[in-house]
């Protein structure tokens, strides 16, 4: 059996997205209010629950991927 994968890009000191299936379940289970982000197709929350998710996703034995979000191609204007 595979183990769920889940990916958390962290945009800035004030955004994180969290994307994966299941990921919003359990931004509510922290006490979140997951919003869905259009552009980046993730739930947008913040960097503090985020890392309390990375946690508590691995600790549950879920494969996450963290990763920072590269500023150029918005700078650039490139958006997709």
């Amino acid at each position: 059996m595979s183990r769920p994968r889940f990916e958390v890009v962290y945009v800035n000191r004030n955004m994180a997205v969290v994307r994966g299936y299941g990921s919003r379940e359990a931004l509510i289970e922290l006490g979140g209010k997951p919003v869905w982000s259009m552009l980046s197709h993730g739930w947008v929350t913040t960097p503090r629950r985020a890392s309390d998710l990375i946690a508590r996703l691995e600790a549950r034995g879920a494969v996450v991927n963290v990763s920072e979000d590269d500023p150029l191609p918005a700078a650039r204007g490139v958006l997709f």
